[in-house]
């Protein structure tokens, strides 16, 4: 909430205009600016001054069962849906992680603001066997754990501007499976 805070009054004093009616019609409207910024309603983003002492946990967001619609839950207790075993086809590692450099949307690179208390931590999943094979997957295919970025909603600024700013930036995020088959088939085709 403080870099929220932090980064509304640097815009606003950013604007030059600063006589009385103006900055008192700003912070009146600052309560609804905090209460619908973006960054408040992602959970993979912590801001601290260092990272939180807890794994994120993703069953503490599942819904609940009352949540389920009466149908969902006559479907789940009849066993209707179908049960495989799962496992990780890429092992992976969860952690909290400090982002400093990375782009934005467009591409342009930019630097995370990390502050002394205000440093911004992106929860990921990173590949235990960087480049090693996926478990599980038919020997048709070469596979590759390889890790993925997502976007975040975080504070940062571009080397070229004077004042940070809030927006998407690239960060790491999971760890995925890529295939490739070995070969491909080709189908003749009849030629009239």
């Amino acid at each position: 909430m403080k870099l929220i805070i932090k980064g509304y009054l640097n815009k606003l004093l950013e604007a030059n205009q600063l006589n009385e009616s103006h900055l008192r019609k700003k912070l009146s409207s600052m309560s609804d600016y905090i209460a619908s910024h973006p960054a408040l309603h992602q959970r993979y983003l912590w801001v601290g001054p260092k990272p939180p002492p807890f794994d994120y946990d993703p069953d503490h967001y599942k819904l609940k069962e009352k949540d389920y619609s009466e149908t969902d839950v006559r479907k789940r207790n009849s066993g209707e849906t179908e049960k495989f075993p799962s496992e990780e086809i890429c092992k992976t590692t969860r952690q909290w992680e400090q982002v400093n450099t990375t782009h934005d949307l467009y591409d342009n690179k930019v630097e995370v603001v990390q502050e002394e208390e205000l440093q911004q931590f992106v929860f990921s999943y990173r590949c235990a066997n960087l480049k090693g094979q996926c478990l599980g997957i038919s020997a048709l295919y070469h596979s590759e754990c390889t890790e993925r970025n997502g976007w975040m909603y975080m504070y940062y600024k571009k080397a070229n501007d004077k004042a940070p700013q809030w927006g998407y930036v690239s960060a790491p995020h999971h760890c995925a499976c890529k295939l490739q088959p070995k070969f491909i088939p080709t189908v003749a085709t009849e030629e009239n």
